[in-house]
């Protein structure tokens, strides 16, 4: 863990990109629909064990061109996960 007596806690990044088949995009253009291009998201979660039944993770996200669109605006994600163990 990163503070000192939480050893069972976890920190994780992530990043991720994704490509639109460039045949995909062609056939699009000859429609004349958007072009789609790509989509990148970064992600950050801290993982919080407060006891051994009982787990909470937050996290957020930052996404560039949601749907691989420009014509989306980027984005900010925010949300959490609560695990209880019976």
């Amino acid at each position: 863990g990163l503070i000192p007596g939480r050893e069972l806690d976890l920190v994780s990044v992530g990043w991720v990109r994704t490509d639109v088949n460039p045949q995909l995009q062609m056939r699009e253009a000859a429609a004349g629909m958007a072009l789609l291009t790509n989509e990148r998201l970064m992600e950050f979660n801290y993982t919080g064990q407060f006891t051994s039944w009982l787990q909470i993770r937050p996290g957020v996200q930052y996404d560039v061109r949601p749907g691989a669109a420009s014509t989306h605006p980027n984005t900010w994600v925010y949300g959490i996960q609560i695990k209880a163990t019976l």
